[in-house]
């Protein structure tokens, strides 16, 4: 399946009405060409200002405001009471670089 999470970020939002019973199918995209062919008004998020601290670092937004980019506001996973949301430079470790 294609998903890449660096410097580029596809959000795939389902929405259902309240109340109301839905289905609708899935459709799954095994390469970019694909999924860019079958898509419309796509929007590329640059995460590299999100981290304000510097190469090889990371900036923490552990709080419900998140971070906001492009109109886009992404919220970290509650764990423990803690909000987790981290951008980090690739750097930082090896297993963030593309």
């Amino acid at each position: 399946m294609f998903c890449r999470i660096h410097k580029q970020f596809f959000v795939v939002v389902a929405l259902c009405g309240s109340g109301i019973a839905s289905q609708a199918q899935t459709t799954p995209y095994t390469d970019k060409t694909s999924f860019v062919a079958a898509s419309a008004n796509l929007s590329t998020i640059d995460f590299a200002a999100a981290n304000s601290n510097g190469v090889g670092t990371f900036t923490a937004y552990n709080d419900a405001s998140g971070l906001t980019l492009q109109g886009v506001n992404f919220v970290g996973a509650v764990s423990n009471g803690s909000y987790r949301l981290y951008a980090v430079d690739p750097g930082y470790y090896s297993a963030y670089s593309g």
